[in-house]
């Protein structure tokens, strides 16, 4: 499924019981947090960090995650 469309991909998901979190929510979901927070996490991003969303949550991860 490596050239599936998104819709494809959720479908077969859905289809074969696939999601780890039944309230997964799409990026646009995401926004009335992200932006408002994009000044502050401007220098973690910059240094090579990751924004990470979960459970309506949003963190900062450093890379590697094995540190």
């Amino acid at each position: 499924m490596q050239a599936a469309a998104d819709e494809e991909i959720l479908a077969r998901a859905l289809d074969e019981d696939r999601f780890r979190e039944p309230e997964l929510l799409a990026a646009r979901d995401h926004i009335d947090m992200l932006l408002p927070a994009l000044p502050m996490l401007e220098p973690e991003l910059l240094a090579g960090c990751v924004a990470v969303f979960r459970n309506r949550r949003l963190r900062v991860r450093r890379l590697p995650f094995s540190g």
